[in-house]
C-alpha cells in the first residue's frame, strides 16, 4: 500500500507557464524527454491535421511507453494544471484525436509519436486543450510526461479579458515592500497572454518605479481567472513614508487586434524610522512651546 501511494505521488507532473509556453516535466529523475512541451495548432471545422511529438529515451535500457490523452484546464487562479477526462465545451477535442499505439523505446533512441486531429463541422470556435501523456515505469515508479496541445478552431472568436481585481496585499505598509496582485479573468473562447506594467507614483505625482507584469507572457486559459503577482521594494529614504498611487496598464492581443486595460490602487507607507522622527519632532515642539510659554510667564 505504501508503494502504491509513493507511485501515485511521484507520478504527478509539474507544469509551468512560461514564455507563452506550458512546460511539462515528470518531476523525478526522468529518463525521458518530450518535445515540444506545447504545440499551438490552428485549424478549421471539418478539416484534418496530422503531426507528431518526439520522445527521447536517455537511458541505456529499453522502455515500454504507454500513451493516453487527457483534457486540461487551469486549477484555481494558479498556473497549476488540472487534467481530466470530463467532457465539456473546452475538452471536446479529446474525441478528435487519434494517437500511435503503445511502443518500445530502445536505449538512447528518439522516436516520433504521430497523432491525427479530425475536426468536426460543428466544432466550437476558439481554444481547446488536450494533453498527450507518455507514461513509463522506472524502478517501480510511474513516470508521466505530457505534451500539451492548444487547438484553435476558426469561427466566431471572442477575445474577452478583464481585470477582476488589482490591489496591494496591504493598504498600509510599514516599509516599501509591497506585493501587488492582479486577478485577470478570461471570459472569451480563446487563450490570452496579458502583459504590461505597474506605474508607482508618490504624493507629488512623480514616478518612483515602473514594474513589468507578466513579462514572459504566461497564458490565461479560457474560462479561467489567473493570479499574477509583482513585488516592489525600495530603499530610497524619501520613499519610506507617504501616500502612493499605482496604475496598472496591461494589454493582450489576438491576431492583429490589441486590447488595453487599466486600473488603479492607492496605498500608504509608514516606516518605523519616520514614525520615530515624527514623534521626536512632536516632543521637541512641545518642549519648545513649553519653554516659550514659561519665558512669557516670567
Amino acid at each position: 500500500m505504501r508503494k502504491f501511494y509513493l507511485i501515485l505521488i511521484l507520478s504527478i507532473p509539474l507544469i509551468f507557464l512560461l514564455h507563452t509556453k506550458i512546460f511539462a516535466s515528470s518531476g523525478y529523475n526522468s529518463y525521458l524527454t518530450i518535445t515540444p512541451p506545447l504545440k499551438i495548432i490552428n485549424v478549421n471545422p471539418k478539416s484534418s491535421y496530422k503531426s507528431f511529438i518526439e520522445v527521447l529515451n536517455r537511458s541505456q535500457e529499453n522502455k515500454k511507453v504507454y500513451l493516453s490523452v487527457d483534457s486540461f484546464r487551469e486549477k484555481g487562479d494558479t498556473a497549476s494544471p488540472l487534467f481530466s477526462q470530463k467532457i465539456n465545451n473546452l475538452s471536446q477535442a479529446i474525441h478528435w484525436i487519434k494517437i500511435s499505439k503503445n511502443q518500445i523505446l530502445n536505449g538512447g533512441e528518439k522516436t516520433k509519436i504521430y497523432f491525427t486531429l479530425n475536426i468536426p463541422s460543428l466544432a466550437s470556435p476558439g481554444s481547446h486543450y488536450i494533453a498527450i501523456s507518455v507514461n513509463t515505469i522506472n524502478k517501480n515508479i510511474i513516470e508521466s510526461l505530457r505534451s500539451l496541445l492548444i487547438i484553435n478552431v476558426s469561427g466566431k472568436i471572442e477575445a474577452l479579458g478583464n481585470i477582476e481585481k488589482f490591489s496591494p496585499t496591504k493598504y498600509i505598509n510599514i516599509n516599501p515592500n509591497i506585493n501587488f496582485q492582479l486577478f485577470f479573468q478570461n471570459r472569451g473562447n480563446v487563450y490570452l497572454a496579458p502583459s504590461g506594467f505597474i506605474i508607482i507614483r508618490n504624493i507629488f505625482g512623480q514616478t518612483v518605479k515602473i514594474l513589468p507584469i507578466n513579462k514572459r507572457e504566461s497564458l490565461t486559459l479560457t474560462d479561467a481567472t489567473r493570479l499574477y503577482q509583482k513585488n516592489w521594494q525600495d530603499n530610497n529614504f524619501f520613499n519610506q513614508f507617504g501616500y502612493f498611487s499605482s496604475q496598472l496598464i496591461i494589454s493582450y492581443r489576438y491576431g492583429n487586434k490589441v486590447y488595453n486595460l487599466n486600473n488603479y490602487a492607492n496605498f500608504f507607507v509608514i516606516s518605523p524610522i519616520y514614525i520615530i522622527i515624527i514623534l521626536l519632532l512632536i516632543i521637541f515642539a512641545i518642549i519648545y512651546i513649553i519653554k516659550v510659554v514659561w519665558k512669557r510667564k516670567k
